[in-house]
């Protein structure tokens, strides 16, 4: 069979015009490329110049692993418009060389990736291959993305990622999420996917067990016995409850997959986490992951503002805060870390004077701050009643 179908390919290429290569012709090339070395394909792409030396030789295997670095080091120049031809040829030949040839294709500009994952060459089956070392590469879901060349498969590899916008991408590429449930559930336990898309994703699940449940309900609806109609009573309970439910379960999983977490890990996670992921590590025992916590681009002002209100919150978590220029531009923030009993005195006093005088009145009172703080609050109160008069 194969011998039919490599004769079959040579007859076609030997009448191929290699100077008009439209879609039929570029098809049966790239066949004949996809098959084992074969040394009569060999003869022709050299005859009518379907290939060029250097890709011959790949072709071939006849370049050294040295030549290979040559190249992807870019020490070689490289015609943009073959590296569709030459990238396939790397990865099918030297496979041994993967991560360089994936760093290779990750240098290139945004339009020649676009160009090499549109090409009949990478099919599925190969875009399965080589998805796993793309999980957390931005450009490359974008594309498969932009050509609707994403399917299930990949999508379900891609759910694991660590960076948040794949991640945002999978979950608005709706000819998969909305047919997928595995992979809706997969992306709302990833603690990296993004507070926007998990608002979508779990819509998009409470649909479909909404769905199920009901059919479910209908199904056993004619059903006479007792046993069946409290089945049927303990369904419509799951349903009413569905929304809590879900949440529940999402958090017990996103808690102990975090309890399972290394050091490193939970700190990257800290910076690059989605809010759930947060309100859990911002208590983390470790300064260094709650800390990181207040670096996450993705924070929010309310979320500072719980975090100052909670009197439970380390004092070297509220200092950082304090230092947060933006966030202390806020009067409720300031007004936070101030009532605070946690917070540094120094970081108090020096915020003192931000606050409005009813503001002040109430702190001179309090006893839940330290007494520094509490007095100098006096003071201030003592001052600006004075200046009124």
């Amino acid at each position: 069979m194969v011998d039919e179908r490599v004769n079959f390919l040579i007859e076609k290429l030997e009448n191929l015009d290699s100077s008009n290569l439209d879609a039929q012709n570029l098809k049966i090339f790239y066949s004949a490329l996809k098959l084992p070395f074969n040394e009569n394909f060999y003869n022709i792409f050299l005859r009518k110049n379907l290939l060029t030396t250097i890709e011959l030789d790949i072709y071939a295997k006849k370049s050294t692993d040295e030549q290979i670095n040559l190249i992807l080091d870019k020490s070689i120049p490289v015609d943009f418009k073959r590296v569709p031809i030459l990238l396939f040829l790397l990865i099918k030949n030297y496979s041994h060389l993967i991560n360089k040839i994936i760093n290779f294709f990750k240098t290139l500009p945004y339009e020649i990736k676009k160009q090499v994952l549109g090409n009949l060459l990478f099919d599925d089956k190969l875009l399965l291959e080589i998805v796993s070392y793309f999980k957390d590469d931005v450009d490359f879901v974008k594309i498969l993305v932009e050509l609707q060349r994403l399917n299930s498969d990949m999508a379900n590899i891609l759910a694991d990622s660590y960076e948040p916008e794949v991640l945002f991408y999978l979950s608005n590429y709706d000819p998969i999420v909305k047919r997928d449930k595995s992979i809706i559930v997969k992306l709302l336990k990833n603690p990296y996917t993004p507070d926007d898309s998990l608002v979508k994703l779990k819509q998009l699940f409470y649909e479909i067990k909404e769905k199920e449940l009901t059919k479910k309900i209908e199904k056993d609806s004619d059903k006479p016995h007792d046993a069946d109609n409290k089945e049927k009573k303990s369904e419509v309970a799951i349903l009413e409850k569905l929304e809590e439910k879900v949440e529940e379960k999402l958090s017990e999983t996103l808690y102990t997959k975090i309890l399972k977490m290394s050091v490193p890990e939970k700190i990257k996670l800290a910076l690059k986490g989605n809010k759930s992921a947060r309100n859990i590590l911002i208590k983390d025992s470790n300064k260094q992951i709650a800390l990181s916590v207040l670096k996450n681009p993705m924070i929010t002002l309310d979320e500072i503002d719980k975090i100052t209100k909670n009197k439970s919150t380390p004092d070297y978590i509220l200092r950082e805060i304090a230092r947060g220029s933006n966030w202390i531009k806020d009067y409720q923030i300031v007004r936070n870390l101030v009532f605070n009993p946690k917070t540094p005195p120094d970081i108090s006093i020096h915020l003192l004077n931000r606050l409005y005088l009813k503001d002040l009145e109430i702190l001179s009172k309090s006893k839940d701050v330290p007494n520094v703080v509490q007095a100098q609050a006096y003071r201030l109160v003592q001052q600006k009643n004075k200046a009124k008069k």
